[in-house]
């Protein structure tokens, strides 16, 4: 089992150290998580991490981007087999699995928690997103709702399995398909087939070619049959040998296990006790050193504190010390400046006095009395430089107003000349100009040269099939009358002729084997009653009828003559049967021979009876199609011939449905060519009605032409008048308009100068220059104001200086008291012509007193961490002791280097075991054998020295045999060339060659085809193995489900047999029922998550639960279908848990409602990241 409590993105993607904590389960409640974040937040980023944490980062991963792949790193707490683990996924090629320590982790602990799936078979299985739930639906789809199938798919989550078991299917049926003639094999027993005909046709029928052929073929049988006596012999070399191989192999066998027995008292230790001893063997001296040297150091860092004196009188000081630095650097600065500033202070009082006289004004006039106010300057300012732009509208204002005026008198009078002109009642000329339209939107003179140009290229087109349309000598309209047989009826007679030909095309091979057979098994027998002497059974029934004959002879006659007849005839019987029980086993394949002959001869007679009945098939098939024939002769088709072939029928069959046709498309054209006429002469007479009403004289008789273009003429001359008329009343009504903007704008820019000549005199009010009279113009105001902002900020310095010049003399007084209060303090004697060097002597005093000071404040705190280190360090002394104590408890020892020992005891004994496994597994291997106790008992009663005389007796025989062999292989070589030597048969020879090659192929391809078919089936039968096993439990759990998340639509899953084996229904809320793969697609996807559903409690129920992900399923989905699919989910988490990836807020307030106790985690919006990082810039 595995729970995801806490993923940690550290650096991985756009994230980093970004945290979803998902929390401990809650008792009772389901454990339901939905992550909420708009697009782009990362929620797909966070799902690939979560399954690199499980399965290793991939060697290209998308995700290194931003921190590097080699610093990509993913921390997450897994709460495997009920104990949490923090565990830390980093990019490395091994050992990229750590704990929280950095220690290595084995990838065992994963695998087993997950039941021992890959990266893809959890993706398939656990992590649904919205392309695998489309193309589960696809699945459904090509499935045709097979059960068994969608069961495994949904249940495995291999979607992909209908679409390789189809692909299995058609490259088989590509070579083989019945009744198909467009496959690979039907091309190449046609190839065979066209072979034999041309071997047929060449004359190589000459007797010394049969002869020698006959020859050859002897010399292969024989070269064959030594060939396999040859097989046998070393076969049964070969079974000594592996049975020699074998007893070495037990014999090293048998002392490792005697070792493993020795070792299999020892306790079997965890994976992680061989991680852990080396290091703690390593650690446990280096913590107890490390302990004594950091309580040295402790020691010595506090002999050195207690070393140190601190100077109280002057730390008590040290505030108004740390002060007196500041009134120093004023009282040496005040040294440096007064002179200068003072000498700055008369400059300013100069310049001040000149401005005075620049203005005009007395010697003692106070020059404040003559700074005007800051608000009464900017104002002032401001008016002097609106003035330019007053002056400027006031100017154009005029000038645009006169050019105003003129342009509204030329309006007026142009207008009044467009005006005076009559026009044509606008209902009557919008009539027209309607009536036109339609003739014109209709094209009626197109339409009739197109329908015109289509009949003559259609009766042309008639003519030209009525030419190929042989034989018939008739019109085409008569075709329609011919009785022509019926597609099905066509169908039968071309597949029952197929079937007919194939059975006497297999017949015929048939009995050309079996001839060849019969002349090879005689052969045979001749060569055996040669080479032994043994006479046969008919040969020595006719030797004992001769002996009985004359034995007759003899007792009827008891002479000498008949008697010596009587004795030879003995003599030959005797000599017969001394032969026969001399070379019994040679009798005995004469036997079989003859046995073997009478049965291909009896094989040949039925041959020939069924070969005759195939025969009478394929005449009573043709002459059902010649009554066909016959009654289409008698409907019309009287010049077909009544034994045309059936190829040739289909073809004229189809050449007259084609003449139909198009003699059906002649009628619509010709029907188009009326319609199009018609619409004509309504256009004509409404045209003429439109212009009559217009006034518009016309012929109606006239061109249509004509009358079109009168129409247009009126249109466009009407047209002409109103655009002008309205653009004349335009362009006056625009320069009316125009013209009193022009009087607004004059007017305004007039009160704009009275206001600013108000604006002038008020302001002058508010300062001294409101005495003059006239009041002072713009440029001696500006030069004024020059004067007075001089005066202003010399003012300002000055007092600003003489200001400072007073604090510098009252500071330097401060720092000599605050200097004689210190020395005297400490008991000392104040001297007021140095008072900075016995302030720098005091400094340098306190300076020391820090000093010392911080220096026992450094040693507390590195004493303080020493004892920190040393707690730390005892602390992990203790937890690596308390990591060996069930070491110790497991093999009864009380040291590590024991454990160490004991440890690899183990692992030798691991090492036997799976080396054990090994030379058992290659024993039984070697020995070809069902088990290990089957090979070894094979092995019981053997023994090397009985094995190596076998294989030095069968090696004798074997090199018997082989120079057999050879002597046979040279006769058979022979007689090949002698048929190349015979001139004239060279094609036969080559045609020979290529239909073994051709068979070779058939058998190679035959075998493919085999192994396909065998494939196919027996992923069938695992489809019906899986169905039968979990069939009750996921189709319940699966109706359920999808009665859910369709709303009732439809109440349960059902299935039923069908001649394509076991369909899966949905049975709808009104008992109706419907095949998964005619379901609409959203029910297919609906369907597909349903038995998602059931498939993930399935495994649960075998082997635990595991985090369910489903990556934004929903995006297409309604409200209330989102509620029910939420409901299913929140009833998985009650076993296991589900976390719901998503981009929509309001899923989280339908989760909500649903399962109250979801948990909800939200990823920030990557926008509001990237603006808050700005405004941090």
């Amino acid at each position: 089992m595995m729970r995801l409590d806490r993923l940690a993105l550290t650096r991985y993607g756009i994230f980093s150290d970004r945290v979803i904590d998902f929390g401990e389960p809650v008792q009772g409640e389901s454990d339901f998580h939905l992550v909420y974040g708009p697009n782009e937040s990362g929620k797909s980023t966070a799902l690939a991490g979560f399954l690199d944490l499980l399965f290793a980062f991939q060697h290209r991963s998308p995700y290194g981007f931003a921190h590097g792949y080699d610093a990509m790193r993913v921390d997450a707490d897994l709460n495997v087999g009920g104990a949490v683990r923090r565990l830390v996924r980093i990019r490395k090629r091994q050992g990229s699995l750590l704990d929280e320590s950095g220690r290595p982790v084995s990838e065992d602990l994963l695998v087993n928690a997950l039941g021992g799936m890959n990266r893809e078979t959890y993706r398939a299985m656990f992590s649904l997103d919205d392309d695998s739930l489309e193309a589960g639906g696809e699945e459904i789809l090509r499935s045709e709702g097979n059960l068994g199938q969608l069961l495994f798919a949904t249940g495995a989550g291999l979607v992909e399995l209908s679409e390789t078991l189809n692909r299995l299917r058609d490259t088989a049926q590509g070579f083989y398909k019945p009744r198909s003639r467009g496959t690979h094999l039907h091309a190449l027993k046609a190839r065979l087939e066209e072979l034999e005909r041309e071997r047929k046709t060449l004359d190589t029928a000459a007797s010394a070619h049969a002869r020698l052929a006959a020859k050859r073929d002897a010399a292969g049988s024989a070269y064959d049959e030594a060939m396999a006596q040859r097989a046998r012999l070393e076969a049964d070399r070969e079974e000594a040998r592996r049975r020699v191989d074998g007893l070495r192999q037990l014999a090293q066998i048998r002392p490792i296990r005697a070792e493993f027995a020795n070792l299999g008292t020892l306790p079997e230790a965890p994976l992680l006790w061989f991680t852990q001893i080396g290091d703690l063997i390593a650690d446990e001296p280096k913590l107890s050193e490390k302990v004594k040297g950091l309580r040295d150091q402790k020691r010595k860092l506090e002999e050195e504190q207690e070393a140190l004196v601190l100077d109280e009188a002057i730390l008590q000081l040290k505030d108004r010390l740390t002060s007196l630095d500041k009134g120093r650097a004023r009282y040496v600065t005040a040294e440096d400046d007064l002179p200068r500033r003072r000498t700055n202070l008369a400059e300013h009082q100069g310049t001040i006095d000149a401005v005075v006289r620049r203005l005009n004004k007395a010697a003692d006039t106070d020059p404040r009395t003559l700074v005007i106010p800051t608000g009464t300057v900017g104002v002032l300012n401001e008016l002097i430089e609106r003035r330019s732009g007053i002056e400027e509208r006031l100017r154009a204002s005029a000038e645009e107003l006169e050019a105003a005026s003129a342009a509204a008198a030329t309006a007026a009078g142009e207008f009044a000349e467009t005006s005076n002109g009559g026009d044509t009642n606008d209902d009557v000329i919008r009539r027209l100009n309607e009536v036109l339209e339609e003739i014109q939107s209709d094209d009626f003179a197109a339409r009739l040269a197109l329908h015109d140009e289509q009949c003559r290229d259609l009766k042309a087109q008639i003519d030209g099939q009525l030419a190929e349309l042989h034989p018939w000598n008739g019109g085409a309209e008569a075709l329609a009358g011919v009785h022509v047989p019926e597609q099905d009826e066509m169908q039968n007679w071309s597949s029952a002729l197929d079937e007919v030909h194939r059975e006497i095309e297999r017949l015929d091979r048939e009995k050309t084997r079996l001839a060849v057979e019969g002349r090879r098994l005689s052969q045979q027998a001749e060569r055996r009653a040669a080479e032994t002497g043994v006479v046969g059974d008919e040969d020595a029934e006719h030797l004992r009828a001769l002996r009985n004959e004359a034995w007759t002879l003899h007792r009827a006659a008891l002479d000498e003559e008949s008697a010596d007849a009587f004795e030879e005839r003995l003599k030959d019987d005797d000599a017969a049967t001394s032969g026969r029980i001399a070379h019994a086993t040679g009798l005995a394949g004469l036997r079989q021979a003859a046995e073997a002959l009478r049965n291909v001869e009896s094989e040949i007679a039925r041959n020939e009876e069924e070969l005759m009945r195939a025969r009478g098939n394929r005449q009573a098939v043709l002459d059902r199609i010649a009554s066909g024939v016959a009654a289409m002769s008698r409907t019309g088709a009287s010049d077909m011939p009544s034994d045309i072939s059936l190829a040739k029928l289909s073809g004229w069959m189809e050449r007259r449905a084609g003449i139909l046709e198009t003699l059906v498309r002649l009628d619509r054209e010709n029907a188009r060519i009326d319609r199009a006429q018609r619409d004509a002469l309504d256009h004509r007479r409404r045209l003429s009605e439109a212009l009559t009403g217009a006034d518009l004289a016309h012929d109606p008789d006239g061109e249509f032409r004509e009358l079109i273009g009168i129409a247009r003429r009126a249109l466009a001359l009407h047209t002409e008048r109103r655009t002008a008329s309205a653009a004349a009343s335009e362009r006056m009504d625009r320069t009316k308009a125009e013209l009193v903007r022009r009087q607004h704008d004059a007017r305004r820019a007039g009160d704009d100068d009275a206001a600013w000549r108000q604006e002038w005199t008020m302001a002058l009010s508010d300062s001294w220059l409101t005495g003059f009279d006239p009041p002072p113009a713009t440029s001696a105001v500006r030069r004024i104001l020059e004067e007075v902002s001089l005066l202003d900020s010399t003012l300002t310095k000055r007092d600003e200086l003489q200001e400072r010049v007073v604090r510098m003399e009252r500071d330097q007084a401060a720092y000599a008291e605050e200097t004689r209060g210190l020395v005297e303090g400490l008991g000392g004697e104040f001297d007021s012509e140095r008072p900075v060097a016995q302030g720098d002597a005091l400094k340098a005093r306190l300076a020391a007193a820090v000093a010392n000071q911080t220096s026992r404040e450094g040693l507390s705190e590195k004493i303080s961490a020493l004892s920190e280190e040393i707690t730390s360090v005892e602390a992990g002394l203790a937890e690596l002791r308390a990591l060996a104590s069930p070491m110790f408890e497991a093999f009864g020892v009380n040291s590590l280097r024991a454990v160490d020992e004991k440890l690899q005891q183990v692992s030798r004994r691991n090492a036997l075991r799976e080396d054990l496994s090994k030379r058992e597994a290659g024993l039984v291997e070697a020995m070809k054998a069902a088990s290990l106790d089957a090979a070894e008992t094979a092995l019981a009663d053997a023994s090397d020295d009985d094995l190596e005389n076998r294989i030095a007796e069968t090696g004798a025989r074997l090199a018997d045999v082989s120079q057999r062999t050879q002597e046979l292989y040279h006769q058979l070589e022979t007689a090949k060339e002698e048929i190349n030597a015979i001139g004239g048969d060279g094609a036969v020879a080559r045609l020979e060659g290529e239909r073994r090659t051709c068979l070779l192929d058939i058998q190679e391809r035959t075998r493919d085809y085999v192994r396909t078919r065998i494939g196919i089936e027996a992923a069938d039968r695992a489809l019906q193995t899986y169905r039968d096993e979990h069939r009750s439990t996921m189709m319940k759990r699966a109706s359920e489900a999808f009665r859910t998340i369709s709303r009732g639509a439809y109440s349960r899953l059902e299935s039923q047999l069908t001649d394509k084996g076991e369909v899966l229904l949905g049975i709808g809320a009104g008992g109706d029922a419907k095949i998964a793969s005619q379901m609409s697609k959203g029910a297919r996807f609906q369907l597909y998550l349903a038995l998602r559903v059931a498939g993930y409690l399935e495994f649960v129920d075998q082997h635990g639960p595991v985090p369910f992900i489903a990556d934004d399923i929903l995006e297409t989905s309604d409200d209330f279908r989102a509620r029910e699919a939420f409901r299913v989910f929140a009833d998985m988490a009650k076993v296991g848990q589900v976390i719901y990836l998503g981009h929509h807020h309001h899923l989280c307030d339908i989760a909500a409602d649903v399962c109250p106790g979801v948990r909800l985690h939200e990823l920030p919006d990557p926008l509001d990241s990237e603006i808050q990082h700005q405004e941090q810039e």
